[in-house]
């Protein structure tokens, strides 16, 4: 029997049955809580439960080949993309750089919590809470008939609260406006304790009689579709990107409640986060579960991926994952799109090359073997076997830092240094976490949300003014600022007035020269001034000053 003979008995006696199994659901982590296995097939999860927004792009089916791939040595013979070859700007936004490279802390923050998001938390809020209050109800001396409706200034005392509240540990709420001298603060003088628990338990961020209820995000949509253009409008991803999981921390009843037995919590919702150095927050998306039919060629992980990066690919970047992510097939998706992958690999997953997998070795051997489309598996013997899969990396071996006589692949130094990006974002964030026990899981999720955006504001600022500062004297210098109470008594304490700053460019004139004749010209013919409007905290020149504050 020749071998043409013994691979058409193979094809006879192929099963598809033995295939069709989605390595997905190899990970038991990834149940939803009360889900049991068999409804976990991707041909049962639908786009509107995952809240996927299926890219438009659309690319040649290339999965029937993989079963065909050929593994050979891992030579040098690598797929060469050139980095933004259209020499796009990549980094910190040009219109920072210009016009905040004084700014203070607060200024960065309000990148992302800006109006546009104060003013959305004012209107659903007061909107919510009078719909409650009219509601026939609603009792006698219940709280609600105190109600006034909330302003902006308002809101931003009330966040700033929030941030104290995570910096500042104490048992309870109530524990804050106490009359005891062990437990001090200052906050009953910013806001009153039933006023605080009022907004607290109607803050709201989407009309109800207007939602879509088959989106389970439906409560927070608006404000999480906010933030995510916000995040991706001040910063271009460079050569390195890394997409990983957070969870949020929550145990009431909620359907798309997932279990992850490796997080500090456990149970919880789950964010999937696209990150850049040094710990910035580009993208991120709610995990809510799962309903309609997905490609039997594709999985929730591929598609994850994908949606999270479909506007940054053929850029010749490289994006590195866990191995919840890792596949020959998302290998081969992002090299159409010249996107390099780099991430652990699941020694189940469908395609691995059997060699490589199966090898018995010794501590400090490692073994690889490269496809015909150019895609490297290796294995590495540490203190237990580590699968890597590569498309711009060999098995080459380099020394560690600081580590003497100590060599690993170069592949797995790599990883371990791009996945520092989301590991020191979690890092940064719970230092101060606002998170409290909570029956409303969107609430939650938006304290988290205002924790991201801290973070992201400290990593601008630090760039953008090199100056070194502790996430813990940045929140505090949001809280000084974010909890400021004028004296109300006082009439000019809400009117805009000029003070003088370090001398930058005014903000306005920036604009209006970079809309007219473009940005390099503005940079360059931008006045700088020496005043800055009190309320605002902004940069103006005195005309500009008054064309915005008329009244």
């Amino acid at each position: 029997m020749n071998s043409n003979d013994i691979f058409d008995a193979l094809n006879e006696s192929y099963d598809e049955s033995l295939f069709s199994m989605d390595d997905t659901d190899s990970d038991p982590n990834f149940n939803p809580v009360g889900i049991s296995d068999s409804d976990i097939d991707p041909e049962g999860i639908s786009e509107g439960d995952l809240n996927v927004d299926i890219p438009t792009q659309t690319s040649t089916n290339i999965l029937p080949d993989l079963k065909n791939l050929t593994w050979g040595p891992a030579d040098n013979d690598l797929h060469d993309f050139t980095f933004n070859p259209d020499g796009l700007d990549i980094g910190i936004n040009d219109d920072i750089l210009c016009t905040l490279n004084n700014g203070t802390p607060i200024d960065f923050y309000y990148l992302f919590i800006d109006d546009e998001v104060i003013s959305l938390i004012v209107t659903e809020t007061n909107k919510y809470a009078n719909k409650k209050l009219a509601s026939p109800n609603i009792k006698r001396h219940s709280r609600l008939q105190k109600w006034i409706d909330t302003n902006e200034s308002e809101i931003k005392n009330f966040l700033g609260i929030i941030m104290y509240m995570g910096t500042v540990n104490m048992p309870t709420i109530a524990s804050y406006w106490t009359s005891s001298h062990l437990l001090t603060s200052h906050l009953s003088h910013i806001m009153s304790r039933n006023r605080f628990e009022l907004l607290l338990s109607h803050i709201h961020f989407q009309n109800n009689d207007v939602a879509n209820l088959n989106n389970r995000l439906y409560k927070i949509q608006n404000i999480l579709d906010l933030l995510n253009q916000k995040f991706k409008q001040w910063v271009i991803p460079s050569h390195d990107m890394c997409i990983d999981e957070s969870m949020i921390a929550f145990q009431g009843r909620l359907v798309f409640k997932q279990y992850i037995q490796t997080k500090r919590y456990r149970y919880g919702v789950k964010v999937f986060k696209l990150c850049v150095s040094p710990c910035y927050t580009l993208k991120f998306k709610i995990y809510s579960g799962k309903e309609s039919v997905v490609d039997k060629n594709d999985s929730v992980s591929s598609r994850i991926v994908m949606n999270l990066v479909d506007e940054y690919l053929d850029l010749g970047r490289t994006l590195y994952v866990d191995n919840w992510y890792t596949s020959v097939s998302l290998a081969h998706q992002l090299l159409e799109r010249k996107t390099h992958l780099v991430g652990t690999l699941r020694s189940n997953r469908k395609y691995n090359p059997d060699y490589v997998i199966k090898k018995k070795l010794k501590k400090g051997q490692v073994i690889a073997q490269k496809s015909s489309s150019k895609v490297m598996v290796l294995k590495f013997k540490d203190k237990r076997d580590l699968h890597m899969l590569s498309t711009k990396h060999t098995d080459n071996m380099v020394m560690v830092p600081r580590r003497e006589n100590k060599s690993k692949p170069e592949v797995v130094l790599d990883y371990n240094r791009c996945k520092s990006f989301i590991d020191l974002s979690d890092q940064m964030a719970s230092y101060g976490s606002p998170l409290r026990k909570s029956l409303k899981w969107y609430r939650k999720v938006f304290e988290l949300l205002l924790n991201t955006s801290v973070v992201n504001a400290l990593c601008l600022f630090q760039k953008t003014t090199a100056t070194r500062i502790k996430i813990t004297d940045f929140r505090s210098n949001l809280i000084k600022y974010l909890t400021f109470k004028p004296n109300m008594n006082q009439e000019l304490s809400n009117k805009h007035v000029l003070t003088t700053a370090k001398r930058n460019r005014c903000v306005q004139c920036y604009l209006n020269i970079a809309q007219e004749k473009g940005r390099k010209y503005s940079q360059s013919h931008c006045k700088k001034v020496t005043t800055k409007c009190f309320i605002c905290n902004k940069q103006l020149c005195v005309p500009c000053f008054f064309v915005l504050h008329k009244t």
